[in-house]
This record gives C-alpha cells, sequence and structure tokens, in this order.
C-alpha cells in the first residue's frame, strides 16, 4: 500500500488486519488515527517513507497482539499521540518523532514488551562530513541530552520508561547519510522449516509454528532478552559469536534458560546474568549441545543443572564469570571438551570460590581443554575422567568437600 493521501476521516486513514504487508510513502493527516494495525494478524509488516501528521487521537495505532512490524524512515509529527503501544518484538528505528503532545503511550491493558529502538545491526553513516559505524535510534524532538565526541548520537538514552532508545538522534534523519540493509528490521531470527521471521528469539521459539526439531538462525545485533527454551531446538547465530550477542534483560534471571532436551545452541556471545547463581547458559535438561559461545560477565558461564545427563559442551570461550566458568551440580554422564576457560571465580583469602569448573557429580568426562588462572574443582566427583587439560595459570586441580 503506498503513495496514498489519506486526510480529514474521523476514524482511520489506513487500517490494517494482516501480515506481510509494506505500508510505504503514504500522507495520512487530520484523521482520528492516522495508521491503525488491529488483531493478532497484523504482524510482520513493513512500515517506511510515511509521514503521519495532525492526527487528533494517534499517529500509529499499533492495537493488542499486533507484533514483529519493522517500522523505520517515518515522520509523526504534531499527533495526539505519535505511537499508541500495545504490541510487542517491534523496530523502531530512523523516524522523526516531532512535537506530538506525547511521542509515545503504552496500552493500559498489555502495555508493550521487547520494542526495539534502535537499528538492530550496526550501519555505515556520514554525518557532518565524518564517518561512523553504530546502531542508529530515532529522533525526539524534545531530547536535550549531549552529543560529546559528535557522531550525531545523544550520549544518553531518550527515556520512555521502557525499552529505551539507547542512541537517539541529534538531528531528523534526514540529515544522516546511510545505506539500509535489506530486511534489517524483518528478519532477524528465522525459522529456516517455517520460513517466518521474528524480531526476537524468544518470540520465535514461542510461535505456535516453532516445532521440536526446528532451526532457528538468529541474525546479527544485540538481543536484550531474558530466553527460555522449551521446545528442542536448534538455535545457532548467522555469522557467530563477534557478531550475535544475548544480554540478559533482567540480570537475575538466566540469559539462556533451556528445559528441554535436545536443544542445541550454538555461535553467541552471552553475558548480564548477575543474579546469584544464574548463568549465561542454564541447562535443566539432557542431550544437550552447547557450543562454539562466548559466555562471559555472569555470575556463571554455563550451569548443567541436578540430574541433567549426556550433555556436551565443547569449544566454548568462557571467562570473567564471577563464580564459575561451568557449573555442574550432582549431574551426570556430561562431556566438557575443547573449551577455552580463563579468568572465572573469586579469591577470598587465599581460597577459590567457584573457579574453571566446579565438579560435582559421577562419570563426567573433563577433557583437552584450556585453562588460563583458572583450574577444575571437584566436589566429591565419582568415575570422572579428567584427561589432556592444560592448566596454565594460579590453581590446579583442587577437591573441595
Amino acid at each position: 500500500m503506498s503513495n496514498n493521501t489519506c486526510h480529514s476521516n474521523g476514524d482511520n486513514g489506513i487500517s490494517v488486519s494482516g501480515s506481510d504487508s509494506t505500508i510505504s510513502n503514504n500522507t495520512c493527516s487530520t484523521n482520528g488515527n492516522g495508521l491503525y494495525l488491529s488483531g493478532m494478524n497484523s504482524a510482520k509488516n513493513v512500515i517506511s517513507g510515511n509521514i503521519i501528521s495532525s492526527n487528533s487521537a494517534n499517529g500509529i495505532h499499533f492495537w493488542h497482539s499486533s507484533c514483529n512490524n519493522d517500522f523505520h524512515l517515518n515522520i509523526i509529527d504534531s499527533n495526539g499521540c505519535g505511537v499508541y503501544l500495545g504490541s510487542s518484538n517491534d523496530f523502531f528505528y530512523l523516524n522523526n518523532f516531532v512535537n506530538n503532545s506525547e511521542n509515545i503511550c503504552l496500552s493500559s491493558w498489555t502495555g508493550a514488551t521487547n520494542i526495539i529502538w534502535n537499528s538492530p545491526q550496526k550501519m555505515d553513516y556520514l554525518y557532518n562530513g565524518s564517518s561512523y559505524t553504530n546502531h542508529l535510534g530515532n529522533y525526539w524532538s524534545d531530547y536535550n541530552g549531549a552529543d560529546a565526541d559528535n557522531d550525531g548520537l545523544g550520549d544518553t538514552p531518550w527515556i520512555m520508561g521502557m525499552d529505551n532508545d539507547t542512541h537517539p538522534l541529534m538531528e531528523p534523519f534526514e540529515n544522516y547519510h546511510f545505506t539500509l540493509i535489506p530486511g534489517i528490521g524483518s528478519c532477524i531470527v528465522y525459522n529456516m522449516d517455517t520460513d517466518e521471521k521474528f524480531s526476537s528469539i524468544q518470540a520465535a521459539i514461542d510461535d505456535p509454528d516453532t516445532l521440536d526439531g526446528h532451526i532457528l538462525e538468529v541474525g546479527d545485533g544485540v538481543y536484550h532478552e531474558n530466553v527460555k527454551v522449551t521446545g528442542s531446538l536448534t538455535i545457532r547465530s548467522l555469522n557467530g559469536f563477534a557478531n550475535c550477542v544475548v544480554h540478559a534483560a533482567k540480570p537475575d534471571g538466566n540469559v539462556f534458560d533451556v528445559t528441554a532436551d535436545h536443544v542445541n545452541i550454538r555461535g553467541f556471545t552471552v553475558k548480564g546474568a548477575a543474579g546469584w547463581l544464574k548463568a549465561g547458559m542454564c541447562i535443566n535438561a539432557s542431550y544437550c549441545n552447547v557450543s562454539g559461545n562466548n559466555c562471559s560477565d555472569n555470575r556463571i558461564g554455563i550451569a548443567v543443572e541436578m540430574n541433567s545427563s549426556k550433555n556436551i559442551i565443547s569449544h566454548n570461550t568462557i571467562s570473567l564469570n564471577d563464580w564459575s566458568g561451568i557449573f555442574l551440580e550432582n549431574s551426570n554422564n556430561n562431556s566438557i571438551f575443547s573449551n577455552d576457560i580463563s579468568n572465572n571465580g573469586l579469591m577470598l583469602e587465599s581460597i577459590v570460590l567457584g573457579g574453571g569448573i566446579f565438579l560435582s557429580g559421577s562419570n563426567n568426562s573433563i577433557i583437552n581443554n584450556i585453562f588460563v588462572n583458572d583450574g577444575i574443582y571437584a566436589s566429591l566427583p565419582n568415575q570422572c575422567t579428567v584427561r589432556g587439560n592444560t592448566v596454565n595459570g594460579k590453581y590446579p586441580l583442587q577437591k573441595v568437600g
């Protein structure tokens, strides 16, 4: 739906109840709502290049349960409310919010969840004659922050009391020169079995079409989520952990919390689980494979919970976790091999708390791992295999308890 002029309607200028539509280059003014997205079927739409102004109620109204929409390069000017949100997992980036009575209004019924207010991938752009690379947010006419490094992005977030815009533009987007990445907002998490696209990992997992055995491929970017993996899925990044970060939205929870058997997780940087005994990856299941990840800056890098068995943890980089790199709690028959483990745990009066691997359980295999300033700390292990590990740090194998 493109190149229409919709004005002076008492209700909606444009009303959409459907998926996978493109709504572009329309002018919607002096209506009740400029653009209205209604119902659960309003998903995965691309809304770009529209001028939405002087509408008495809302410039854009995202009704309850609309989700996974991509909203960019729009001008939302002088509306009662710029955007009314009752939706989830939508992307807003490179829009101008100007002189609205309120820029964002939240539904009192459902609120809005996991709204992303900047480009999920870094973009190359030119601003005032200089080149930069960063995520790009939106322009807010009421933003009063500073730009000390003159890169065109505010140094502090635009605060809205929810998922804030952490990369607000200092000027309208027309003053920045950039090339949009195709599918930047609508093709982030891809279910390779159903051909469906999502803006968050959790939305892809929770979708009723996502079934055991499906593969979810996650595009480059930073995802602020606590992901609950409740199905037997393969979840992998598109381009490896250097390009795909999952940061705990709530630090008192695990970043990935796996409660289903036969889960594979590969290629993520996982961080931000700071709560007591919370982990970047928490496995409370069996027959899972966690490989090729960077688990750093958590309380625990990878936790394998009680009675979990026959899991594989391999080829991960695990460092700078406050308690343990890998923590096995009375779990048996797991294989931990070829991981790089460094600088985990706490030192308290010459006693290491946690450390590289804290081992409790039977018949676990710890093979060919590389430790730097770390080691293996065992509490009453039974018939475990420990061989071929390189320990190049302060602490050799210790038995605790």
